[in-house]
């Protein structure tokens, strides 16, 4: 097991943000997700 510094926290934060970037996946997935739903019921 890895233990976090202060300085590690940091960088990471710096760095890739992983939660912003899994929030903003989650987003797009919905969004993406809601208008495939709407233009297959409109086909029907």
């Amino acid at each position: 097991m890895k233990i976090f510094t202060p300085d590690d926290n940091m960088f990471s934060e710096k760095t890739y943000k992983p939660r912003k970037q899994t929030l903003d996946l989650i987003r797009l997935v919905a969004y993406t997700y809601r208008s495939n739903c709407n233009k297959t019921s409109n086909l029907n």
